[in-house]
């Protein structure tokens, strides 16, 4: 929030000490992007492509028709170096069917010279467990069909992703104890001036709101530990 904040995305913007924050858009089509994740991917897509500075041409949002037909397709964005051509297409979403596959392929072939469709995909949340094998699946179907996944977001080990509900709690844990070391106390109704707040309680006894707020901050942390190429392994059992 303090990103939207400095970029002038967001005004008024307010974080209380127990976690609440609040906050204006800055403009009606800033708030329709900022809750798209759709078109927030696909204008990140754009704007990395052109600033890498690789390509010699990036083209977004161009619709192109179908001969003798009144059908259009929409690319998100279209990039050419040299003779070659790479059609891309966002999806803000951690489960692919089927059918961007077969679109992009189509599309590949109808309308290019050297081409490659690129699916840019698995930005929003962790795929569900069950959908695991079908997206492995479509991924292999896709490069049979010369389409190219790009997977954002990786998905954790299920041992880390148990991790999530323990640093959850201390989190918390640390969060109260800053509050109490401040002066704050429990009290049913928040209260900043008299320092007396409803989440002064063990972490079980949070709303699932609340609880939330701490799991979000826990599966980022380990999403960076991650990424940054560190190893987290269960202790052996004492023999």
């Amino acid at each position: 929030m303090e990103y939207f904040k400095e970029k002038e995305y967001v005004i008024n913007l307010v974080i209380t000490p127990e976690k609440e924050i609040s906050f204006t858009y800055a403009s009606r089509q800033i708030k329709e992007l900022l809750t798209d994740a759709g078109k927030m991917l696909k204008i990140d897509t754009y704007h990395k492509i052109k600033d890498c500075g690789y390509f010699d041409d990036v083209v977004s949002g161009l619709g192109i028709g179908w001969q003798g037909t009144e059908v259009k397709s929409e690319f998100d964005c279209i990039l050419t170096k040299e003779f070659r051509t790479l059609f891309i297409e966002c999806r803000a979403q951690a489960d692919i069917g089927q059918e961007p596959y077969f679109r992009l392929a189509g599309l590949a072939q109808q309308f290019g010279i050297n081409a490659t469709a690129v699916l840019v995909a698995d930005t929003e949340g962790e795929s569900r467990s069950e959908n695991v094998p079908a997206n492995i699946i479509n991924r292999k179907r896709g490069r049979m069909m010369d389409v190219v996944t790009m997977a954002v977001r990786r998905i954790l080990p299920e041992e880390l992703l148990s991790l999530t509900e323990k640093i959850a709690e201390n989190v918390h844990d640390v969060w109260a104890a800053g509050r109490i070391s401040e002066g704050w106390s429990y009290g049913a109704q928040k209260d900043a001036e008299k320092k007396i707040t409803p989440l002064l309680v063990p972490y079980q006894e949070l709303p699932e709101s609340e609880k939330d707020y701490d799991r979000n901050t826990a599966l980022e942390t380990i999403k960076f530990m991650v990424k940054m190429g560190y190893h987290i392994a269960k202790p052996l059992p004492n023999k």
